[in-house]
């Protein structure tokens, strides 16, 4: 607002009629600034009226965001205990193996190295017939010896050979589904031999064990369960 307009209006009206208009004008300016002083009285009480509600949400938001954090961090320690006892359950590892006590198995585990490329072997509390290698990038390389024929062995099965043994990749009765991996089993020497292999772990794995097979097993024909 500037009242030098108003002033100078008053100065060039002459006479009653001007002097009545100056003063309308005037009166007009004044109402204005009552106006604008009620609305600037009126903002500090809205902001009054809304201030409660702006605590209310500065202390909600923290304590939602402080709730979403622990809540995360919970979820993160479920899934890393399931991977854990995922981890400990394997693959193989209880999977049926009748002849898995058999004198043969136990010279056949014992006779696989320490290490496959980057894994190490740590199977210290298996069963009889298991071995694991573990990689913290890569899973597991498991091993269960003595275990069941496999039903896919059939006379269109498609086999593979290394290093001197013929493998099945076929996934094993009450096995996991082979998500990140795959099972093989050895099926030209008794007993039956079955490994899981990660993926990316490569095939030193199953070269090892089919090193490992033809020498301390006993080769035998395929059962093609005809």
């Amino acid at each position: 607002m500037t009242p030098s307009s108003p002033s100078s209006a008053t100065v060039r009206t002459r006479g009653c009629a001007g002097l009545s208009g100056s003063f309308d004008v005037i009166a007009a300016t004044v109402a204005d600034v009552s106006d604008a002083d009620d609305e600037t009285t009126a903002a500090p009480e809205a902001k009054e009226r809304r201030s409660p509600a702006f605590l209310a949400t500065a202390v909600a938001l923290p304590v939602a965001v402080i709730a979403c954090f622990i809540a995360f961090l919970v979820l993160a320690q479920q899934k890393q205990g399931d991977a854990r006892e995922a981890a400990e359950a394997g693959h193989v590892k209880s999977i049926a193996a009748p002849s898995s006590g058999d004198a043969a198995c136990s010279t056949l585990l014992g006779a696989l190295p320490a290490d496959l490329d980057g894994f190490r072997r740590t199977d210290d509390t298996a069963p009889a017939g298991f071995a694991r290698w573990s990689s913290e990038k890569s899973g597991a390389v498991e091993v269960r010896c003595g275990t069941d024929r496999p039903a896919e062995l059939t006379a269109t099965a498609k086999l593979q050979i290394i290093n001197g043994v013929q493998w099945l990749q076929a996934v094993p009765a009450g096995a996991p589904a082979p998500d990140g991996g795959s099972y093989w089993t050895a099926v030209d020497h008794r007993p039956y031999v079955t490994l899981w292999v990660p993926d990316g772990a490569g095939t030193s794995a199953v070269q090892a064990t089919s090193d490992a097979i033809r020498e301390h097993l006993q080769a035998a024909s395929l059962d093609l369960g005809r």
